[in-house]
């Protein structure tokens, strides 16, 4: 059974992605190339204090995006992180200085590799440091400086951050290709199956819809690519009057069965709700009599269900409504994990952590904000996170991966970096600095 929490590196690996691989080292640490308050230190390289704070004012933008109360005397930094028994204030003040030596790795082996950035690469950088001179503080880098200075950086430093994180992107690149195309199939494979579940689900709703109907009273059913009605060209005709064929209002020819009935393509289509006339779906809630006798049948449901049981738990699937909503509808399943968890809603994260206590094959049940979602684990599916039809469940799949091969690099250097604990400690928390959500 996976375990609850997440490993060291998948953690670190996520601040990583949320921090959006902010890091420095003292190679390009303003015009002169010195660093000012260095806390860490390996070889030439070496990381500032600035730096350090600039990356948790990142990570604390971040968390405010998530609607975490992040003002210093919010109760969320005295929580305790179950998994490792630190305050929240403590876990992510630690858990930054910790991603700080894996960049200055970074540095390190951008300089092993024989990387260097283009004249084009660096020319990109000054056109966004002057944009932000130009438009956030009219034209002035003293200003640019007086609004930096809550995140901990002048201008010179943050033109330094954004040229590292281009040396980063590129020796990521050079390491593991665009997106990760230079990883094998099978070290991919194996990353899936160790980070992500699988799961079909019978959703008893509070409401219901009442879908798009043609003339003849029957369910449109659209083509999820271009929104049009989908027909079933194989065992439908098209009805000639004139020598035309008919056709519906967006130009394509309707097929029919032979007593005249529109065929929809109802395998590769699926259903609209009726539109107000904002385009929003009508929703329509059951009554609190309809609700009791609703929620009595998925009772009885979860009563008579069997673990194991696929072809029975389908088959119910079938005889109940379909939420389209949170969900777009996957036939195959759905696909969750806690690598693309940042942006689940609570009900989502509940059903996650269903799944990582269950076997293939268990049926379990969540309650969500819609009404209950009774869910049945399944096996993976191999490859699904190169299927493009897919993809809204694996978009962080590949730089999670990436950043977790990285980190196996990163290893080599612990034993030789230094910590300057006197520059160190006059850091601000993460609690005290600024919130960063544009630089």
């Amino acid at each position: 059974m996976k375990t609850k929490f997440m490993t060291v590196k998948t953690v670190l690996g996520l601040i990583a992605l949320t921090l959006v691989a902010v890091f420095a080292c003292s190679s390009l640490v303003g015009c002169s190339g010195i660093v000012k308050h260095p806390i860490l230190e390996c070889e030439q390289h070496k990381i500032s204090l600035a730096m350090y704070e600039f990356m948790l004012s990142r990570l604390k933008g971040e968390l405010a995006r998530q609607k975490h109360d992040v003002s210093s005397i919010s109760d969320f930094w005295s929580e305790t992180v179950p998994s490792t028994g630190q305050t929240r204030e403590q876990y992510y003040n630690e858990s930054v200085l910790t991603v700080c030596k894996n960049y200055l790795a970074s540095a390190i082996l951008f300089d092993r590799e024989g990387l260097k950035l283009t004249d084009e690469e660096l020319a990109a950088i000054e056109s966004d440091i002057a944009d932000y001179i130009n438009y956030d503080a009219q034209g002035s880098e003293e200003k640019l400086d007086i609004i930096l200075a809550k995140y901990g950086v002048t201008t010179d430093e943050l033109r330094s951050i954004y040229t590292l994180e281009a040396k980063h992107e590129k020796l990521m690149v050079s390491l593991y290709g665009a997106d990760g195309s230079l990883i094998a199939d099978n070290v991919k494979q194996e990353y899936y199956e160790q980070n992500y579940y699988r799961f079909k689900q019978i959703f008893v709703s509070d409401f219901h819809y009442e879908y798009q109907l043609d003339e003849q009273g029957n369910v449109i059913y659209f083509d999820p690519e271009t929104s049009k009605p989908i027909y079933d060209t194989v065992n439908g005709s098209v009805i000639y009057v004139d020598g035309y064929s008919i056709k519906d209002k967006h130009g394509n020819p309707i097929y029919y069965d032979e007593s005249g009935k529109i065929l929809y393509n109802t395998e590769n289509g699926y259903p609209t709700p009726k539109l107000d006339e904002n385009g929003e779906a009508i929703v329509y809630y059951y009554t609190d009599a309809e609700m009791k006798e609703r929620v009595d049948r998925m009772n009885g449901l979860l009563d008579t269900l069997e673990d194991g049981n696929f072809a029975a738990f389908e088959a119910e699937m079938q005889n109940w409504e379909l939420y389209e909503g949170s969900f777009e509808y996957y036939p195959d399943g759905y696909y969750l994990s806690r690598i693309e968890s940042f942006g689940y809603e609570k009900y989502m994260l509940d059903i996650l952590h269903k799944l990582e206590d269950m076997e293939t094959g268990e049926i379990d049940m969540v309650e969500g904000p819609s009404g209950y979602h009774i869910i049945m684990k399944y096996r993976l599916d191999s490859g699904k996170f190169g299927d493009v039809n897919y993809a809204e469940w694996f978009a962080s799949f590949n730089t999670s991966l990436m950043n977790e091969l990285f980190l196996d690099k990163c290893e080599q250097f612990y034993d030789d970096i230094k910590l300057n604990e006197n520059n160190f400690d006059k850091a601000r928390s993460i609690k005290e600095i600024g919130i960063n959500f544009h630089y």
